[in-house]
């Protein structure tokens, strides 16, 4: 669905992105994976702040599943992610 579509196109921007700036500038990216969803190279939401904010929506939707059965907080962190993208 939409939700499965707006995770390809952020992992998709992610991909270009990184291999264009990031990659080749720091080659050894510590692997961070929060709620289940890869932020490796995501320093806005890697940051003490952006954990928080996680952490925050996680609890405010405890309980919560989407409908492919993952918890719902996965969303709004890969809609964090595409953002990311765009700033």
């Amino acid at each position: 669905g939409i939700a499965a579509a707006s995770t390809k196109t952020a992992n998709y921007l992610w991909e270009q992105f990184a291999r264009d700036f990031i990659i080749e500038q720091e080659p050894e990216l510590e692997k961070v994976v929060l709620h289940g969803v890869d932020l490796t190279g995501y320093c806005l939401l890697t940051s003490k702040e952006g954990r928080a904010a996680i952490e925050f929506a996680a609890e405010k939707h405890r309980g919560q599943m989407r409908k492919s059965g993952l918890p719902y907080v996965t969303h709004c962190i890969e809609t964090a992610r595409l953002l990311c993208c765009l700033v």
